[in-house]
Parts: C-alpha cells; sequence; structure tokens
C-alpha cells in the first residue's frame, strides 16, 4: 500500500491491494470516501461515505487494508475507529475504537496469521490479533 501527504491541511489517499487482483480500495480524506476501484481501467465501483442510518460518521479515513479473510478494514483518524466492511465494501460494523487504545489511528496493515498492525498519529504502533472468519 502507499499514501500521500503528511501535511494535515492537504488531502491525503491511501491505496491498498484487494483480494482480488482485479480491485484496489483507495481512501480520500478530504471528501471522506472510501473507493474501490478496478485496476484495469481506473473505473469507480464502489463508494462509502457516511451513513447515519447505520451509525457510520467518516471523519477522516486515513487508512485502508484488506485482511486475509478479505473483509476490508478502514481507518478513522479522527474518530480513533477501525470499521470493519463486507467484501462488497458495506460497513458492518467498528473492528476497533477508543475503548480498544486507539488515539488517531492513521495507517492500518493486515498480515500474516490475521495480526493487524497499526500506526497512530503520535507515532506509536500497536499490533492486534483478529478472529475475522474466511
Amino acid at each position: 500500500s502507499s499514501s500521500s501527504s503528511s501535511d494535515p491541511n492537504t488531502a491525503t489517499s491511501t491505496v491498498s491491494d484487494s483480494p482480488s487482483p482485479d480491485d484496489l480500495w483507495v481512501t480520500d480524506s478530504a471528501r471522506k470516501i472510501l473507493y474501490r476501484l478496478r485496476q484495469k481501467d481506473g473505473k469507480t465501483t464502489f463508494t462509502l461515505k457516511s451513513r447515519p442510518d447505520l451509525q457510520l460518521t467518516l471523519e477522516c479515513p486515513l487508512g485502508v487494508t484488506v485482511h486475509p479473510s478479505g473483509l476490508p478494514l478502514l481507518v478513522d483518524r479522527d474518530s480513533d475507529t477501525v470499521h470493519l466492511l463486507d467484501k462488497g465494501g458495506n460497513y458492518l460494523r467498528p473492528a476497533l475504537t477508543a475503548a480498544d487504545g486507539l488515539t488517531k489511528p492513521c495507517a492500518i496493515y493486515a498480515g500474516y496469521k490475521g495480526h493487524v498492525a497499526l500506526s497512530q498519529v503520535d507515532g506509536m504502533v500497536k499490533i492486534y490479533s483478529s478472529k475475522l472468519q474466511y
């Protein structure tokens, strides 16, 4: 995955590979949107914005990764939350929150054996073990 810009007044985007070799997940913090794009032509195939009806508010989505289960995890810095999505990108629930020790998470990586690494604005890196179903 890659990201751009460390200036808090500049839009930040993060790109993460999907389990499907045809898809990329991209966050746009300025617009507060998560996109799924088809790699071959860059066409947007899905967008996720705040959904008050689902109690989902995207304040500053900065990071996205895809868990080995195929489920995307979306980091929202200003809400101190990692959101769990289904394989299609639909919001399921918060996966981690401030109650789990998050403080301004800004990047995420899901790796080996379901471990999830998060970095925070303060420089702290935290590793969580997940039991998401495949």
